[in-house]
């Protein structure tokens, strides 16, 4: 299996294709670096960078709103739950959701005030325009090209008129990445890198 990148976009694909059938058995038995984050990691954890990048724009990004109307928020494949309950301490008055296939955490996130949902991505409804925000960190190249589009229409779906969504993806051209061969360990995780 290798990577190769389409002259024309840009994009770099994984080859030969592993279909999302595999993903699903693959996947199922995966996540075991959700287990390395305990209670305390998950409720009193700093964010990670990129997660307070966000967390500090996000306000700039929206509209401003006051109770009854909260902020609406879905972090969809976020694992463990870090950003969420890094969300909900950041904007306590907003209504908070996590939405991954794991729920090992769910419990652990309720007592933080977010509402856990078990999703199952990319074509697992997320609701119907529900959502100010959609957030999905390091978890677009894990579908296929198909699996991808699908996301997109999903969380566009979910989405209130003048939602935004939020997403970061591995950079295929980073050195560090590059030195490690971190995509190459990897495989067969990320079938498109952005």
């Amino acid at each position: 299996t290798a990577y190769f990148e389409c002259q024309a976009c840009g994009l770099i694909v994984m080859s030969p294709h592993i279909s999302p059938e595999y993903f699903k058995e693959f996947y199922d038995a995966y996540d075991a670096a959700d287990m390395f984050f305990d209670e305390e990691d998950i409720l009193q954890g700093s964010p990670r960078h990129n997660h307070q990048i966000v967390l500090d724009k996000l306000p700039s990004l929206l509209p401003q709103r006051t109770p009854p109307d909260p902020i609406t928020a879905l972090d969809i494949g976020g694992g463990p739950g870090l950003y969420s309950a890094a969300l909900k301490r950041a904007y306590p008055d907003w209504r908070v959701v996590h939405g991954d296939f794991e729920t090992r955490s769910n419990s652990i996130l309720e007592k933080a005030g977010v509402e856990a949902r078990h999703i199952v991505l990319p074509s697992q409804s997320l609701g119907n325009c529900e959502f100010d925000v959609v957030s999905a960190f390091e978890v677009i190249e894990h579908f296929d090209y198909e699996g991808f589009k699908a996301l997109i229409n999903t969380v566009k779906a979910a989405l209130k008129p003048g939602g935004i969504f939020v997403c970061t993806t591995p950079a295929f051209d980073s050195p560090m990445l590059q030195a490690f061969d971190w995509f190459n360990i990897c495989l067969p995780h990320h079938p498109p890198i952005f």
